[in-house]
């Protein structure tokens, strides 16, 4: 039973990271949107003892809160997706770094790969991976004929 369990949850767990790794952005920020305003809308009208606030105004705050965090949502996803990006691209480029044995081709991958590269940067880990294969490229350079 217990590992029956344990492959549905598997199962549903590889779906929600599929959804997140490929699915439209319009879809994620609905997701965030239902997820928060529903959570919002539950915590004001059934959670609290006092109703302070009527059904209207919690439904305007529901739907204020939804859109909020659907987008925080709908954005973390989209700098997710770019930094796995970068990730992917910087593996790649480290591996053409150790296959190259000229100089000039060190040369010509630091002025297309590299700067492309530095545009996909958009934090402190990637520019310290960029700082990384840049020292890699130069004592490659010293090296090289």
């Amino acid at each position: 039973m217990q590992h029956m369990l344990h492959g549905i949850i598997n199962k549903i767990m590889k779906k929600i990271s599929e959804f997140f790794d490929k699915g439209p952005y319009w879809q994620v920020f609905f997701v965030g949107f239902i997820f928060t305003g529903a959570l919002t809308f539950t915590m004001f009208n059934y959670l609290t003892d006092a109703k302070f606030i009527n059904v209207v105004v919690n439904i305007k705050i529901s739907i204020a809160m939804g859109v909020i965090f659907g987008l925080m949502f709908a954005s973390m996803n989209y700098l997710s997706r770019c930094s796995i990006k970068f990730w992917a691209a910087a593996r790649e480029l480290e591996q053409e770094i150790d296959a190259i044995t000229k100089k000039d081709d060190m040369i010509n991958l630091s002025e297309t790969k590299f700067q492309a590269l530095r545009k996909m940067a958009s934090g402190t880990p990637h520019y310290s991976e960029l700082h990384r294969l840049w020292a890699i490229m130069q004592t490659h350079i010293k090296f090289l004929k």
